[in-house]
C-alpha cells in the first residue's frame, strides 16, 4: 500500500489506547476463539500466571515473603536501610533520567523514608538525578518497545534469556501500576503476542529449534518456558494434519500471512509498559521527596567530575560518595571488555486501526529469527496526556512497528556523532524528504508482507527516533555490565552502569550494593 505523509509530520508521536473491552477469555481471539484448544486444561485464556490482583503494591511492600521474587525484594531493600542507617548523610549522584537512573533514586528514597521513620534523628541522606533533558524518560526508556520481557524474545542468548525470566517477576511486583492489569474487566490486556518464526533463508533458528530451546529452558523447579506458552497455533504437524486448513484460516484471522510462517505460538504473560505512567510517577514522586533532588536540564560530562583525596566526587562542584552513569552509556562512555559497544539510530512507525477494521482485533507478532518486522501496541495510561500531535487519533488503537533489519537507520562508534545524525534524520522528516518517506514505506510494505491485514486495518499515524546502546554480539545478547570506571575515579566510586533491558535494573542494584560492600 502507497503510504500517505503529511507535509509537516510531528517530531514526537507518543500515544496509544488499546483495543475495545474484552473481559471474558472467549472473546480475546475473536473468530478463532472457541476452536482455540489450550495445552493445560486448568489455565485460562486470560493467564495461567498469578493475577495482577495478588501483587504488591509499587514499593514492594505486603509481599508473601515465602516467594523468592518477594524475598530478593526485600532483600535488597533491607540492604538499602542498612546503608543509610549506617550512613544518614550518604550522598549518591546518579546521571540519567530514565528506567535505570530512576529506580535506583525509587529505591533509595523508600529506604531513606523507613529509617527516617524509625529514627528521631534527621536523615540528610540525599540521592542526586542528573538528566540532561527538561523530562525524565525523554530518550530510549521512553522509546522503545515497551514489551515486559521474559525470555521469548531471545532463543540464541541464554544469559539475557534467564535474566529477563528472573526480572520479569520482580519487575511486575515492584511497579505493578506501570501496564493494564491482567484482570482489569474495564480495560482489554495488553498482554497477548504471538511469536512466529519466518519461513525465510535469513532465519538464523526454525521453528523445531526454537521450541527445543524453550522447552530446555528451566528456571523454575521442573517448569520450562515452554509450558508457560498458551497455545500453539501453527507448525509443521499442525500444517500436515486434518484440521491444517481450519487452523490456517485460524492464523489468517489473526492477520499473519501462513505460507512466510515455519511455526507460531501464542504467549500472554509479557505486558506492554505504559509510556506516561512511568514518567508521572517517578516525576511525582520524587518532586514530594525530600532524600530525592532532580536536577533537570543539567548535563554532566567528564569534565565536570573531579575527585577528591578521600574518593568522593565532586560533580558541578557538589560531592557525592558514589555516582552511577545510567546513560545508556551515552555519556562519559566506556568500551566494555569482550563486548564492542555502537550506537544505533532507530525508527519506529506508529500505526493506528482504523475505525472500520472489523471485529477481529489486531494482536501484537514478532517474527524471529532473524531480520524480520514486529507489531507492538502502544499504551498510555492517560490520553489526556498525549501529544497536541495525536488527538486527531486519539480514539483509535496505536501500534509500533519496529524492524530489525530496516528500523535500524544509522549505526555509529561515539555518542556525540550518533546524536548529531538523529538530528539529522529529525530534519529530514519535518522537511517529508524522499529519504524518509522511503524508509518508512519500506518498513510499511515488509511488515504487510508478513500481516496482510496491515493496509485494510490501519493508517499511518507517524514516527519516532531513538538512540540506543547495543552490542556486536552474534547470538543477541544484552548485556547488563556494573562496574567502577578507574579512568574518572581511581578509588572506584564512579560507577558505569552498561544497561541491558527494562526490567534489568534488579540485577544493576544488586550488583551496585554489591560493589558498595566490597568498598567499603
Amino acid at each position: 500500500m502507497k503510504l500517505s505523509f503529511s507535509a509537516n509530520p510531528p517530531p514526537c508521536l507518543r500515544y496509544f489506547a488499546f483495543w475495545k473491552q474484552k473481559s471474558k477469555s472467549s472473546e480475546l481471539l475473536s473468530v478463532t476463539d472457541k476452536d482455540l484448544t489450550s495445552r493445560h486444561s486448568d489455565v485460562s485464556l486470560m493467564t495461567n500466571r498469578q493475577s495482577m490482583a495478588d501483587m504488591s503494591r509499587v514499593d514492594g511492600e505486603e509481599l508473601p515473603l515465602e516467594d523468592p521474587t518477594a524475598l530478593s525484594l526485600e532483600n535488597c531493600k533491607r540492604r538499602w536501610v542498612k546503608l543509610i542507617q549506617d550512613d544518614p548523610n550518604i550522598q549518591i549522584a546518579v546521571l540519567g533520567g530514565g528506567i535505570y537512573g530512576c529506580h535506583f533514586a525509587h529505591v533509595f528514597m523508600r529506604a531513606c523514608e523507613e529509617v527516617s521513620a524509625c529514627t528521631c534523628e534527621v536523615i540528610g541522606a540525599k540521592l542526586t538525578l542528573f538528566e540532561k533533558d527538561l523530562t525524565l524518560f525523554s530518550q530510549a526508556s521512553g522509546k522503545n518497545s515497551f514489551r515486559i520481557h521474559k525470555g521469548f524474545h531471545y532463543p540464541r542468548s541464554g544469559t539475557t534469556r534467564r535474566m529477563c525470566y528472573v526480572d520479569h517477576a520482580k519487575f511486575c511486583r515492584k511497579y505493578p501500576n506501570f501496564f493494564r492489569a491482567m484482570n482489569d474487566d474495564a480495560k482489554s490486556p495488553a498482554f497477548a503476542k504471538v511469536f512466529a518464526v519466518a519461513k525465510d533463508q535469513k532465519t538464523k533458528l526454525d521453528y523445531e529449534a526454537m521450541r527445543n530451546i524453550f522447552a530446555g529452558a528451566k528456571y523454575q523447579g521442573g517448569k520450562s518456558m515452554w509450558d508457560e506458552i498458551d497455545f500453539e497455533l501453527w507448525n509443521e504437524e499442525i500444517s500436515c494434519s486434518a484440521d491444517a486448513s481450519f487452523k490456517r484460516q485460524q492464523m489468517e484471522a489473526l492477520g499473519l500471512n501462513v505460507d512466510e510462517i515455519d511455526g507460531a505460538f501464542l504467549v500472554q504473560v509479557e505486558p506492554i509498559m505504559y509510556a506516561d505512567e512511568p514518567r508521572k510517577y517517578f516525576t511525582e514522586s520524587f518532586a514530594k521527596s525530600p532524600f530525592v533532588e532532580l536536577k533537570l536540564g543539567n548535563r554532566v560530562e567528564r569534565t565536570d567530575i573531579q575527585e577528591c583525596d578521600n574518593g568522593n566526587l565532586l560533580i558541578h562542584q557538589q560531592s557525592f560518595n558514589f555516582a552511577l552513569n545510567c546513560t545508556y552509556n551515552q555519556a562519559i562512555p566506556l568500551q566494555p571488555d569482550n563486548h564492542a559497544a555502537f550506537y544505533d539510530i532507530c525508527l519506529s512507525v506508529i500505526v493506528a486501526e482504523k475505525s472500520d477494521h472489523g471485529n477481529a482485533p489486531a494482536i501484537s507478532f514478532g517474527l524471529f529469527d532473524g531480520p524480520f518486522p514486529s507489531l507492538e501496541p502502544y499504551d498510555f495510561a492517560n490520553k489526556e496526556d498525549l501529544p497536541r500531535e495525536l488527538h486527531s487519533f486519539k480514539n483509535q488503537n496505536l501500534f509500533q512497528i519496529f524492524d530489525v533489519e530496516l528500523s535500524s537507520i544509522g549505526r555509529c562508534y561515539d555518542p556525540k556523532t550518533a546524536y548529531e545524525l538523529m538530528e539529522n534524520w529529525e530534519g529530514k522528516k519535518k522537511e517529508g524528504s524522499k529519504e524518509y518517506q522511503l524508509v518508512v514505506q519500506k518498513i510499511w510494505d515488509k511488515c504487510e508482507h508478513y500481516y496482510p491485514r496491515l493496509g485494510k486495518d490501519f493508517e499511518l499515524a507517524g514516527t519516532w527516533f531513538a538512540l540506543k546502546t547495543k552490542v556486536e554480539d552474534e547470538n543477541a545478547s544484552r548485556p547488563l555490565l556494573l562496574m567502577p570506571d578507574r579512568n574518572v575515579g581511581h578509588h572506584g566510586r564512579f560507577v558505569q552502569v552498561f544497561s541491558s533491558k527494562l526490567t534489568s535494573i534488579f540485577k544493576a542494584e544488586k550488583e551496585f550494593l554489591d560493589l558498595i560492600d566490597s568498598i567499603n
